[in-house]
């Protein structure tokens, strides 16, 4: 799936949550109604391969004035033999009629800005709903049989194992096609900066931020939910950032962890370990601190291993062939 997205910073939005200014995310600052209807026509125009989808992302789109909404449809309606629509919004803004309305604009995928079923993070990150809402909306996506999509944020204010768990034990009983995992960061100027600054808030370390979405993606993806994105952007400017799990390769660190738990569960010190072309990063980068952890572990001083281009992400085996070389 390949998604192009439009970003409409803040726009629709009831009031600013605690954790947010998409002006620093999609740096941003306004939107220009005629330019973003002139790249949906170039986009689509010159858009060959399948399964692409149209975003709009950054506000509450359906808050957006209704004339608003209809200009973007419109602009992509002749296009829609080729492309798709998706579209982000909040679980408190949208019902059974805005869903009809949707679908018959060609809309295939509503991206939810849930962060949590846990009503005390909901509550002390000022959402404005709770949890019974975010779960009603979601069921009633499903039941309206468009692609749902849930945004989680891990790590908020009132966060603890117990509301991780939780939220993990309502995203596997709603079951959506994809998730997005951003664990909480301090953005300058919000007022979880405020918090922060005042020392009534502590952000997730790096490492428990990459342990508690490595734990998500393990669970999740067991229940054939696809997860799509994970981290902020990476082209965010650090002197916007103040504090919390921020990284340029978070989702590469997720993926490393990942591979780490697979590779201590099955390795076999005596075969030739394969793995996937796509993963090279994940063993030589970082000072080769994956292969570090492997030899330490297993005791080892090399490791032979063989790269399999026809091997996806994050995938593995140990076989009794030649080694390409010795790490």
């Amino acid at each position: 799936m390949l998604i192009y997205p439009i970003f409409l910073p803040n726009i629709g939005c009831p009031f600013r949550c605690i954790f947010c200014d998409q002006k620093i995310i999609t740096r941003q600052t306004a939107i220009n109604k005629q330019e973003i209807v002139g790249k949906i026509r170039d986009f689509c125009q010159r858009i060959t391969r399948e399964e692409v989808e149209i975003a709009f992302y950054g506000g509450t789109f359906t808050r957006l004035p209704v004339e608003f909404q209809d200009l973007l449809f419109q602009t992509v309606q002749p296009y829609l033999g080729k492309v798709g629509i998706r579209i982000s919004t909040r679980p408190d803004t949208i019902t059974n009629d805005d869903l009809i309305r949707l679908k018959k604009a060609g809309v295939k995928t509503i991206e939810l800005g849930i962060q949590s079923f846990s009503d005390t993070v909901l509550a002390e990150s000022h959402r404005g709903y709770n949890s019974q809402t975010a779960r009603k909306t979601a069921d009633l996506i499903k039941e309206s049989n468009l692609k749902l999509c849930l945004q989680l944020m891990p790590g908020l204010p009132g966060s603890n194992q117990s509301t991780f768990l939780d939220t993990i034990r309502q995203v596997l009983a709603i079951k959506p096609d994809y998730v997005r995992i951003y664990p909480a960061v301090i953005l300058k100027g919000t007022d979880l900066e405020k918090l922060y600054v005042s020392g009534l808030y502590k952000p997730l370390s790096l490492d428990k931020a990459i342990e508690v979405t490595a734990d998500m993606i393990t669970e999740f993806e067991s229940a054939g939910i696809r997860i799509i994105k994970t981290g902020l952007h990476s082209d965010i400017s650090p002197a916007d950032i103040s504090g919390g799990p921020y990284h340029r390769q978070f989702g590469e660190l997720v993926r490393k962890e990942l591979l780490w738990r697979d590779l201590q569960k099955n390795f076999v010190k005596d075969k030739t370990l394969v793995f996937s072309d796509r993963d090279i990063s994940l063993f030589l980068g970082d000072k080769k601190e994956l292969l570090t952890k492997i030899k330490a572990t297993f005791g080892l001083t090399h490791i032979p291993v063989c790269r399999d281009e026809n091997l996806g992400k994050g995938k593995f085996y140990f076989a009794e062939v030649k080694p390409h070389k010795y790490w």
